[in-house]
């Protein structure tokens, strides 16, 4: 299946106040529209149903100039980055949400996004719940639980942990190298600035002076004038092969550190589960048998069982995040080593062809001065003669 992304066109019966962008589906023979914030959906859909993938990032929101035409067409090039990103993610790309995104109309789709919604909802509210609940706190901050009972430490959470830190020290020296290729592209554009002001000058020193002197001082003129759009040119290489693709791997590294947290979070929802069990098992035993108290060991006995059940269903999602995490960390270090040997390679190159460049254009002023200061000497020594 292949996924496009293109403009809306201009007079659709779309409200243009809500510029949307459209993709189609070879295989469903069709297009369907949809906006920017369908897209942040996906992404939250990613994540609930494909704990612990490391999800590629989005284009960030914009509130200023968003209907412009050329930012317009920008983002949805970014779009379809992402995308393409998507359908080639071993983690996500089979995904329901996906295939919903891709194929639903408008009315399923609205009516998939206010069903995830309502079980978002559903969700925080069992969460708020929970908290609230003081069965909750049943273990401390030293790993152990209320009751003498453990939680477990195991290979898998320590390889985790290592991993979370040379996440975060990843992330900051990422930071640090994307500052400063931000300077070096600042610095570019002042130097295109400054050689194009210089060639101004010297073109019009140029023109105030006759003969020789005075073609002298235009051919440098002139020769800034081409260094400035060169520097130009390679700031804007160095943006678009250097500092975006820094700033995009930034975004995926917090990617990574979001599935190690998703990872976490549901083995805290596992032991959470297995706490509300234990509560209630504890209920169980406390009315078993005592006259009175049969409706409360009723209630304990149903909601334990409900409890068993969920315990379950958390221990297995608990178990698949944890697998897809290691995989997505091995995936990631493959392609962190690929992708930053290509930006350093290619920004290398950059470097080597520019100052290539602009030693040409130095060069061969150099030599037309040259040979017209040897037909100087040689006017200047006939003269003599």
């Amino acid at each position: 299946m292949m996924m496009m992304m293109q403009e809306t066109p201009q007079g659709s019966n779309h409200n243009h106040h809500s510029p949307m962008n459209y993709f189609s589906s070879s295989s469903g023979g069709g297009a369907v529209l949809r906006r920017y914030s369908d897209f942040v959906w996906l992404l939250e859909r990613f994540r609930a149903e494909r704990g612990g993938a490391i999800v590629p990032p989005l284009p960030e929101k914009q509130s200023v100039n968003r209907f412009n035409a050329m930012f317009v067409a920008q983002r949805a090039a970014q779009l379809q980055v992402f995308l393409n990103d998507v359908y080639v993610h071993p983690e996500l790309y089979d995904s329901e949400c996906l295939q919903t995104f891709l194929r639903a109309d408008e009315g399923s789709f609205m009516l998939a996004k206010k069903q995830s919604e309502l079980s978002g909802e559903s969700k925080a509210s069992a969460l708020l719940a929970s908290a609230s609940n003081p069965i909750s706190k049943w273990f401390n901050g030293n790993g152990a639980a209320a009751n003498g009972v453990p939680r477990q430490q195991t290979q898998d959470d320590l390889i985790m942990a290592q991993v979370a830190a040379d996440l975060k020290e990843w992330e900051l020296q990422i930071k640090s190298v994307l500052t400063h290729s931000q300077k070096l592209v600042k610095k570019s554009k002042e130097v295109a600035n400054g050689y194009f002001e210089m060639g101004l000058a010297f073109t019009s020193l140029g023109q105030s002076e006759s003969d020789v002197l005075g073609r002298a001082l235009t051919r440098v003129g002139q020769s800034s004038d081409k260094v400035s759009i060169i520097t130009a040119e390679h700031s804007e290489k160095e943006f678009a092969n250097y500092e975006a693709p820094l700033s995009h791997y930034l975004k995926v590294i917090s990617s990574a550190r979001d599935a190690v947290k998703c990872r976490n979070e549901a083995k805290e929802s596992y032991y959470s589960k297995m706490a509300q069990v234990q509560q209630h098992q504890m209920g169980m035993e406390k009315n078993r048998n005592r006259p009175g108290r049969e409706e409360k060991y009723y209630h304990h006995s149903n909601v334990f069982q409900k409890s068993q059940q969920e315990s379950e269903i958390a221990l297995n999602n608990c178990n698949a995040v944890n697998q897809r995490v290691l995989r997505e960390m091995d995936r990631f270090k493959r392609e962190t080593e690929v992708k930053m040997k290509k930006i350093i390679r290619e920004y290398v190159a950059l470097q080597v062809d520019y100052y290539s460049k602009m030693e040409n254009i130095w060069g061969m002023l150099v030599t037309s001065l040259e040979e017209e200061t040897a037909k100087d000497v040689e006017v200047i020594t006939v003269a003599q003669n």
